[in-house]
């Protein structure tokens, strides 16, 4: 039902970004890779810099066994003007492509860099990590504070357009119950 709704969302208004992560998340949990893949294809066809787009395809990829492509898509992710959170996610994923391949010391640069530029975030990763046991890429998606701001406020539909690569910005006290009378909002959150 989700992805449904993402859908009908994303026609409505297919410049809003935010909407297409969503619904590419949603799609690749659900193991509909390749409809996932083709969304993030399309993104970057329109926009070759879109960060998030070329992390999560390179993910897809990667699950895939494709870590030739994915490595040099984690690489383009850490070239100059990538936001730091960004350029480190994609040095971890990067690391993690090197590894499945026995690239060790390609495998420690790689963190490095990425502990260089976000330390706390590649901990939370490794903490991820160490308690399931088990190395996954990490896919680049909107913050439940930013799925919040972007759907606060609007009775229907969303509040703001294209959140997830810039700053949030601030939410109005006290606005979220109006947010919640929203069913398309609600379940938005629910599902997020």
């Amino acid at each position: 039902a989700a992805i449904t709704r993402l859908e009908e969302a994303a026609a409505r208004d297919p410049e809003d970004r935010d909407l297409l992560y969503l619904l590419g998340g949603a799609r690749r949990r659900a193991g509909r890779y390749e409809e996932a893949a083709e969304l993030y294809r399309r993104a970057l066809a329109a926009d070759p810099a879109d960060a998030f787009a070329r992390n999560n395809l390179a993910n897809i990829e990667f699950v895939r066994g494709g870590y030739d492509s994915a490595r040099a898509r984690y690489r383009a992710g850490t070239e100059g003007g990538t936001p730091p959170e960004v350029a480190a996610t994609s040095y971890y994923n990067l690391s993690l492509a090197h590894l499945q391949k026995f690239e060790y010391q390609a495998y420690n640069e790689a963190k490095s860099n990425a502990d260089r530029l976000a330390p706390g975030l590649v901990a939370d990763y490794d903490r991820w990590k160490y308690d399931s046991g088990d190395y996954a890429v990490v896919d680049l998606d909107l913050t439940p504070g930013q799925v919040r701001d972007k759907f606060e406020g609007a009775e229907s539909g969303v509040a703001a357009r294209n959140v997830a690569p810039g700053e949030r910005p601030p939410s109005p006290p006290g606005s979220l119950v109006g947010a919640l009378a929203s069913r398309f909002a609600a379940s938005l959150l629910v599902f997020a």
